[in-house]
């Protein structure tokens, strides 16, 4: 399932609708924060190749991610979501 850009790059008349995203998250001040690294990286298909804009890339990064979720409801939302999930997984296969 793609990544879709709410608001596509075009370069050299190519549309770069889609985002691949490099995610890291570390400890901070464990177990009670997180810091956190996210590149998103335009691309487009080009057939079976993928043509990615390196240097096009969004990134976010943040000390201490709680920190500016509580007062940033989309970042609250997306490390709520994010973390939820990777827990169930690690529950699901038994990490």
């Amino acid at each position: 399932m793609p990544l879709i850009s709410t608001n596509p790059i075009i370069v050299d008349g190519q549309e770069y609708p889609f985002y691949l995203v490099n995610l890291t998250i570390a400890p901070y001040e464990a177990p009670k924060g997180a810091s956190v690294a996210l590149r998103f990286t335009p691309y487009r298909m080009q057939g079976e190749q993928i043509v990615m804009q390196p240097n096009y890339s969004k990134v976010m990064a943040e000390l201490d991610i709680l920190q500016v979720a509580d007062i940033d409801p989309a970042v609250e939302k997306a490390v709520v979501g994010i973390l939820s999930t990777l827990q169930t997984f690690i529950d699901d296969k038994g990490f």
